[in-house]
């Protein structure tokens, strides 16, 4: 049986060009130049179901970073998060619906900031695409409508998400993806249903890590959801994985409790696991949550 963890995968639709373009700004530079310069048109999108916290999320964190920020140099949170533009959906087709807005902003965008011919051409702001809730979303798809039926609309979905980050460069595509870790016994049945994640750290219980949907009970034999697993990693160009290192960093945190030692939040591991552009695999760090 398949043991549930705290994963998320993230993975970034960029082409080696981009990968290789050292002038890609930093999170510090973009929310400078997203204050310093209020346009109409979104720099943020999120697309996620109506059920996540993105949108708290983002305004918490914001919140705390302006406020530790000095006063004299300290942005405009009302104009940063006007660049923030939430979309919500419940199902694949409005999840395309969603992708085909952003597109729709992206292009208008570039549009508007084309100068005259005898004008200085100077880069559009950078922008960035998160999609969240897919996992689930796919796996309730294959349950209503079949495995083949909803693989050929992942197909299609990612094909339309490559084609939006290969058209702009200056867009950074984030796509959340659910893992889980297998034990040995389970993943005999179910591994040929899901693409396995190479791991720098191994299990001690040969356990293995694998990107979803999970396949349900009545899937899981039949290997159903293979395709849909294999389509999605095969799209990413890099995939990091954020996991407990099976097992290592929660014995850490609890020996650290057991000297008394201050409670940091959990220690979690972040490890790149696939990169076609940058050759980064199997780089990580430690991040305390």
């Amino acid at each position: 049986m398949a043991t549930n963890v705290d994963f998320v995968l993230g993975s970034n639709l960029l082409k080696q060009e981009q990968a290789r373009n050292t002038s890609k700004p930093n999170a510090t530079s973009f929310l400078r130049s997203v204050a310093t310069n209020v346009d109409p048109i979104p720099s943020v999108f999120v697309i996620a179901p109506p059920t996540t916290q993105t949108t708290l999320a983002i305004a918490t964190h914001l919140e705390a970073k302006v406020a530790s920020t000095p006063t004299a140099t300290r942005p405009d949170s009302i104009a940063l998060l006007s660049q923030i533009q939430l979309l919500q959906y419940l199902s694949l087709s409005g999840l395309a619906e969603s992708i085909g807005d952003v597109s729709a902003a992206r292009f208008e965008r570039s549009s508007s900031s084309r100068p005259p011919a005898a004008a200085t051409i100077s880069p559009p702001p950078p922008g960035i695409l998160l999609i969240q809730g897919l996992s689930p979303t796919l796996t309730e798809a294959a349950r209503r409508h079949g495995a083949t039926h909803t693989a050929a609309i992942a197909s299609n979905l990612l094909h339309s998400l490559t084609h939006l980050s290969r058209t702009y460069s200056n867009l950074l595509v984030l796509v959340e993806l659910d893992a889980e870790v297998q034990k040995p016994s389970a993943a005999i049945n179910t591994h040929a249903a899901q693409a396995a994640l190479d791991s720098a750290f191994t299990s001690p219980r040969g356990e293995i890590l694998l990107l979803g949907p999970a396949p349900t009970p009545s899937m899981a034999f039949g290997g159903s959801t293979a395709s849909v697993s294999a389509i999605l990693e095969q799209s990413m160009d890099t995939l990091i994985a954020v996991h407990d290192g099976f097992g290592r960093t929660r014995e850490h945190d609890r020996q650290e409790k057991k000297k008394g030692g201050p409670d940091r939040g959990k220690s979690l591991i972040i490890e790149v696991v696939k990169d076609r552009a940058g050759g980064e695999v199997a780089r990580w760090c430690v991040w305390v949550q």
